[in-house]
């Protein structure tokens, strides 16, 4: 194998990470917006904690910036 080739194949064992790792961190999200997971417990009339809140932006930020690593590194479909 070649150094192209083991950098190829780096490059894509990274991207093959990202798609795994935001489908785990969508499916994190998608409890912490249904209220089956928080951070904290709500004080009297708060729909959510300021840590659950926090953390949802943490999990959306994150997950468009794995977004935009795998369409950075990712073979254009053709």
């Amino acid at each position: 194998m070649t150094h192209d080739d083991r950098v190829q194949r780096s490059v894509v064992d990274h991207v093959l990470w990202c798609q795994d790792e935001r489908e785990r961190l969508r499916a994190e999200l998608l409890k912490y917006e249904s209220g089956a997971l928080s951070i904290g417990v709500p004080r009297s009339g708060e729909l959510r904690t300021t840590g659950t809140a926090t953390h949802i932006l943490y999990l959306q930020r994150t997950i468009d910036q794995l977004g935009r690593v795998i369409a950075a590194y990712s073979a254009p479909r053709g």
